[in-house]
């Protein structure tokens, strides 16, 4: 892997024209689909140095993490399936973060495929920075920046108690990190790219708490020319419990509204401190339920973490709106959600005191039309509907 990911990247620049970029993404996954299964000598291929991320070596990454050591999991110690990360440093003294996929499967690799590309060809400020990745054997690992301050679950009640390894976040900290998410969201839906799988454990926090969205092995891609809001029916259901859209999880209704929903629950995770798991009553009851009847009873203020001691008259306004804002994402069915880039300006209206309440939403109202510049065949099926 190490020796044709370099080849290909060295000799194939990454194009400025989003109407040229999509053919570029899907020659470049099929390359790194092939070169996880080499059987070609290295010295067929010239290789030059101008990469834009380097590809490493299996022994640099183990000498980065001191051979896996569990020490330097982070997961408290505990390997997670087929997916596990590890704190390491390289030797030029920079932190990072190994993503290791370590199951010799198909979808596995794809998962691998599918982060790798829209990392090294989507960056962005409010999404988690890639390194460089490499390959041995049946093993697949991406090398991400560390963000020191965790994730952001990680501040929130993980049981009875609040979290005590992390100093609370206060309120305008948090508005900010619900606008970074809006950020990076907007921007993956306007290149199609749905995330599904948001949820507070894969926002992580940098040392000045500015939050980036991970995890991005999920993703999939619609189809070319297709406008963002179209809803597609899948059998191919993923994502996380308290986090997942109703309909999606039962209906099969992909779109990026399901991203949507999960914002939701991350926005009333901030304004609670609590996972969404806390905030569900009885199984009839979804955390958008829950919320709406709160507003409705003029109940609100029960949400809210009481630790947060808002400064102002201002800050209550701007988590009532937010509360609001969540009740609109959650809604049912997904036309009837706002977009991410109508949430991110709405977001940014609460920083600035001006908010937007009983925002409607209505199929096809966006601000521009979105069209998707990169083709079907990008994911080749693996995740697609």
């Amino acid at each position: 892997m190490h020796w044709l990911i370099t080849f290909y990247l060295t000799h194939h620049q990454h194009p400025n024209d989003p109407a040229t970029c999509g053919n570029y993404l899907m020659r470049f996954r099929w390359d790194l689909l092939q070169c996880c299964f080499p059987s070609t000598s290295p010295d067929t291929f010239q290789k030059r140095s101008n990469l834009k991320w380097p590809i490493f070596s299996y022994k640099e990454i183990r000498k980065a993490t001191n051979n896996f050591d569990q020490s330097r999991h982070l997961g408290n110690g505990k390997r997670k399936g087929f997916i596990n990360q590890y704190y390491g440093t390289l030797e030029d003294g920079r932190e990072i973060t190994i993503q290791r996929f370590t199951e010799d499967k198909r979808y596995i690799l794809q998962q691998f495929i599918n982060e790798t590309v829209i990392l090294n060809y989507l960056p962005h400020k409010n999404i988690v920075s890639i390194y460089g990745c490499t390959s041995h054997h049946d093993e697949h690992l991406l090398v991400h920046e560390y963000l020191s301050n965790g994730n952001l679950a990680a501040h929130f009640h993980v049981e009875k108690d609040i979290n005590i390894f992390f100093p609370k976040l206060p309120w305008l900290k948090r508005l900010d990190i619900a606008i970074d998410i809006a950020n990076a969201l907007a921007y993956l839906h306007y290149y199609g790219i749905i995330h599904r799988n948001v949820k507070s454990s894969n926002i992580l926090l940098d040392v000045n708490f500015s939050a980036k969205l991970g995890n991005l092995h999920l993703s999939c891609k619609l189809p070319d020319g297709v406008p963002v809001d179209t809803t597609h029916v899948t059998s191919d259901r993923v994502g996380s419990s308290g986090y997942i859209d109703p309909e999606y999880l039962t209906k099969g209704q992909l779109s990026v509204k399901i991203d949507v929903y999960s914002f939701g629950v991350v926005l009333c995770e901030l304004l609670s401190s609590k996972l969404s798991i806390y905030h569900i009553i009885n199984e009839e009851d979804n955390l958008g339920t829950l919320l709406s009847r709160k507003i409705e009873n003029k109940t609100l203020v029960e949400l809210f973490d009481p630790k947060l001691r808002v400064q102002s008259n201002l800050n209550i306004k701007q988590m009532t709106a937010m509360a609001e804002l969540a009740v609109l994402c959650m809604k049912c069915p997904q036309e009837s959600r706002p977009n991410m880039e109508q949430v991110l300006e709405i977001l940014n209206e609460m920083k600035q005191g001006r908010y937007v309440t009983n925002f409607h939403s209505t199929k096809g109202t966006i601000s521009k039309p979105y069209y998707i510049p990169f083709p079907l065949s990008w994911f080749s099926g693996f995740y697609m509907f």
